[in-house]
């Protein structure tokens, strides 16, 4: 027998067997019909997503409405909104409400007694204070930490899953496009998938405009054509390889309306071991939860924000969390316990807000990848770990992420590694 095909077959038989299961995993369907309702009841969905959180961790039992009129401080719930501006100040920093009788009126959030305070379009608040006129909340404090749930399958499902991991950890790879350029074609690509993974994640975007403009074939044929047929051929290497692909929202392909999909393959027979799962996912691997997602919303965060942070003001949960870390921890925080994949209301770019149920992290993954023009970092974030793989824009110098999973009984309590390498230094 050929040596060099021994080898292959050598490798593959002592390879894990690998278990992914989709958790939530969108489908474009009448995308073209958003009725003037969807931001209403999405606002509706979000508060009620988020009170009984509150609740927990506040212990209290009711929310007065945000219109409630008192001298005497209450509790009260509400989305955060910018009024007036386009930007997100003092002066134009509201809350409403509309699963009370607050009537969806915007009251006036007064933050002149608070010191420390990150606020944010669409944020889902608790204030505390008063509301002497009805018409403008006197905050004492802010509470934008709740409760959360978290993937318990790590915990749960060990002995289930351990022998998937008899020939040693799962190794996971992320790699973000574009893969293409006019002068290198699809060198980086090609690059990575010299190299065997268990699981291989490939973010778009596949088939940008500056692709379309140098192909007389249509985006789905440049697709099937140059990069499904590259994948097909990797995942021959072995039997348990599994590759992931993630649309982004350059791909000319999709819609152009969050949350995204491959719509145009819903209908071909493709590998097993291939899998087309939507911006965003959530998924398993084995029992890790990953969550991922293609879209900015570091950056949107980030750019939306307002921020204070006084000295010699008394310790809460939101400041042990929000003001003891740097920016990016901060907004990573904002991002799990919002519990949101677009924590951000209104967004500048198109939803799909009817879909609301695609748009919610409901349980925090174990690990949580984004492609943000932000630096890369990696982080824990309670129970999370997110990772920012970044924005490559371009072909040229590209990163990624490997990811190890171990077993409980390997572990020695930390169940991963990561590292992010430079795809031209790549061994």
């Amino acid at each position: 027998m050929d040596e060099k095909m021994f080898n292959i077959l050598k490798k593959n038989k002592f390879r894990n067997n690998i278990e992914i299961r989709p958790v939530k995993i969108y489908k474009e369907e009448n995308l073209f019909y958003l009725k003037s309702s969807d931001k209403q009841n999405y606002v509706k969905h979000r508060l009620n997503q988020m009170k009984e959180s509150f609740k927990e961790v506040l212990n209290i039992t009711e929310f007065y409405s945000i219109n409630h009129q008192s001298h005497v401080s209450f509790y009260t719930i509400g989305m955060v909104l910018i009024h007036t501006s386009t930007k997100l100040t003092n002066d134009s920093l509201y809350v409403v409400s509309n699963i009370d009788d607050s009537n969806d009126v915007l009251v006036k959030l007064n933050v002149k007694y608070l010191k420390k305070y990150s606020f944010f379009p669409g944020q889902i608040i608790v204030i505390f204070g008063k509301n002497p006129n009805g018409n403008e909340i006197i905050a004492e404090e802010i509470h934008c930490i709740p409760t959360i749930s978290y993937s318990s399958a790590v915990e749960d499902e060990e002995n289930l899953y351990s022998k998937n991991y008899e020939n040693g950890p799962i190794s996971v790879c992320c790699f973000s496009g574009p893969f293409w350029n006019e002068s290198t074609k699809f060198e980086s690509l090609d690059l990575i998938l010299e190299k065997i993974y268990d699981v291989l994640i490939l973010f778009g975007p596949f088939v940008d405009s500056k692709m379309t403009a140098k192909y007389e074939s249509s985006p789905q044929e440049i697709f099937t054509d140059e990069i499904l047929v590259r994948i097909e051929k990797y995942v021959r290497k072995g039997m348990n390889l599994k590759v992931i692909l993630i649309p982004h929202p350059e791909d000319v392909f999709t819609v152009g309306i969050f949350p995204h999909s491959f719509t145009f393959l819903n209908d071909k027979k493709l590998d097993d071991r291939i899998l087309m799962f939507s911006n965003p996912s959530l998924f398993y691997i084995n029992e890790f939860l990953f969550g991922l997602s293609t879209s900015d919303i570091l950056l949107s965060l980030s750019s939306e924000e307002l921020f204070c942070n006084q000295e010699n003001e008394k310790a809460d949960k939101c400041s042990d969390m929000l003001f003891c870390n740097d920016r990016i921890s901060r907004i990573c925080h904002h991002l799990i316990y919002q519990k949101s994949f677009v924590p951000v209301f209104p967004s500048k770019s198109p939803i799909c807000y009817e879909k609301h149920n695609y748009l919610d992290m409901d349980v925090s993954p174990d690990f949580l990848i984004q492609c943000s023009k932000l630096i890369t970092f990696e982080k824990q974030i309670g129970p999370t770990v997110v990772c920012n793989i970044g924005s490559q824009s371009t072909p040229d110098n590209k990163h990624y992420i490997e990811i190890s999973l171990k077993s409980a009984k390997e572990s020695n309590g930390k169940r991963y590694d990561i590292s992010f390498l430079n795809l031209k230094n790549k061994s």
